[in-house]
């Protein structure tokens, strides 16, 4: 389950001071906090005061540069965010053209609103990109985790996505079946799989997939079967599966033991 940990913040970048109070009257009940700037000089210097920024609303034009040029500094400034992930931004402009629009979307804006807007409008879509960003937040917290409890086991974790590519791979595995990280990483874990085996895997696979039928996993006992090796050779390993939801999609990460070790 994933839990909100992030609150919503907005940065309202606009040099119009009419826009600003209009702005900030329409969105102050939807955000726990409103900041504003004027220029993107400005707008800069206050990301590094505020890495926890949801979103960014973003004037086409400002005194001192146009909304690509800006998107393109807030862009290298991302490690500057809270876990990495940067703000969504919204640009907000009057008369543009369709290239002008299309140059800030190529250039990382989630979201363009056309003045003069509906109030109702702009909240609904400030709320709905504020709030995708306090989940892609929460699902880097939940990965981050995820990872350093994995690689803490002292037994093999191997985790994959749901097309079965594996997605993590802890030192343990590397002690079991002799792949480093970056030899492993990336490729499906029918490689770690037996050849007589593999079709069986293949089809169970698959029913998962189709119907979330989940034979072996979460089950409490662990699985008697043979791992394939680096070299080739079969393993004695038993195994345990456990799903974990990282909407929209699952991964599974196994637990394993070397039976002959």
């Amino acid at each position: 389950m994933i839990t909100r940990q992030s609150t919503e913040k907005l940065m309202l970048v606009e040099d119009d001071a009419i826009q600003r109070r209009l702005t900030v009257q329409s969105l102050k009940d939807h955000f726990e906090k409103i900041i504003v700037a004027q220029t993107s000089s400005e707008a800069i210097e206050l990301i590094d005061q505020h890495p926890d920024l949801t979103l960014i609303l973003l004037d086409f034009e400002l005194p001192d540069a146009k909304a690509p040029e800006i998107l393109k500094k807030i862009i290298s400034s991302a490690s500057k965010f809270d876990v990495g992930v940067l703000p969504k931004v919204m640009v907000v402009s009057g008369h543009v053209s369709n290239e002008q629009k299309l140059a800030v979307l190529k250039n990382g804006a989630a979201d363009y609103v056309t003045k003069p807007w509906d109030p109702f409008e702009l909240a609904v879509r400030a709320q709905n990109q504020s709030r995708l960003c306090v989940l892609d937040r929460d699902l880097k917290r939940q990965a981050i985790y995820h990872r350093l409890v994995i690689e803490e086991f002292v037994v093999a974790a191997v985790t994959a996505d749901q097309k079965g590519n594996i997605i993590q791979w802890n030192r343990q595995a590397e002690s079991v079946f002799g792949y480093s990280a970056n030899e492993i990483l990336g490729y499906n874990i029918e490689k770690l799989v037996p050849d007589s085996m593999r079709e069986q895997h293949n089809i169970g696979m698959a029913r998962y997939l189709e119907t979330g039928n989940k034979v072996l996993v979460d089950n409490d006992e662990f699985i008697d079967l043979d791992g394939k090796h680096k070299d080739g050779t079969l393993i004695p390993i038993s195994m345990k599966l456990k799903e974990i939801d990282t909407a929209p999609e699952k991964i599974v990460t196994a637990v394993i033991f070397n039976r002959s070790s």
